[in-house]
């Protein structure tokens, strides 16, 4: 299972950025996961060819080209609390 959230534990919505954070995933951290290529159903199953790594992994991933409407604590999108600019995502797959 697959759970997408923000940093402040809300989950995260959308298909579209739900797949390119666990496309950013398999990029970033390839190795950690054995070199193992995976596919994605968009909501909630990684699919792979023989086991993972671990049984629970955890991995941050920053996605710097989404626009998710999101407004930092200052009351601005982007403000301080955005690391510049990108949003901050968290995946765990169970």
């Amino acid at each position: 299972m697959v759970i997408l959230k923000y940093e402040d534990d809300r989950p995260v919505d959308g298909k579209g950025v739900c797949r390119k954070v666990i496309d950013k995933l398999q990029k970033t951290y390839h190795s950690e996961l054995s070199n193992k290529d995976f596919t994605y159903d968009g909501e909630k199953i990684l699919f792979a060819i023989g086991a993972l790594p671990q049984v629970n992994n955890e991995f941050t991933v920053v996605l710097e080209d989404v626009a998710t409407g999101k407004t930092a604590a200052n009351g601005s999108p982007g403000g301080n609390d955005s690391p510049e600019g990108g949003d901050r995502k968290r995946s765990r797959d169970d």
